[in-house]
């Protein structure tokens, strides 16, 4: 569940495990699995996703993502861009201008515009 991104308290995960087990007691099989996560993943405010992903990018927690922050991300990444690649991208997604991308610009790049 973590995996997909969801972060579960104990007691949630053993509801869901008493909720769907069949046969052996703590596991569920894969289509018990697969409907679950199904239903949490269709249950998402896609925005609210947007938003999470823009603060793994705004590191340092300034409300925008700037040059520095999008150099650390492609290194950790291991993405070997050039400087003018990652300029390029700020420049082609800030609509207003400042150098960096707040949080509006990020949702316009991800709901495409």
């Amino acid at each position: 569940m973590r995996a997909l991104g969801f972060e579960s308290k104990k007691s949630e995960v053993l509801d869901i495990l008493r909720e769907n087990e069949r046969g052996d007691p703590g596991f569920i099989s894969y289509d018990a699995f697969l409907r679950v996560m199904s239903d949490r993943i269709v249950a998402r405010d896609p925005i609210e996703e947007i938003k999470r992903a823009f603060a793994l990018f705004d590191e340092d927690q300034t409300g925008k993502i700037s040059l520095r922050d999008l150099r650390k991300i492609a290194k950790e990444l291991n993405e070997n861009l050039e400087e003018d690649e990652l300029e390029a991208m700020i420049n082609e997604f800030d609509l207003d201008g400042d150098g960096e991308i707040n949080l509006e610009e990020f949702i316009a790049i991800c709901s495409d515009h």
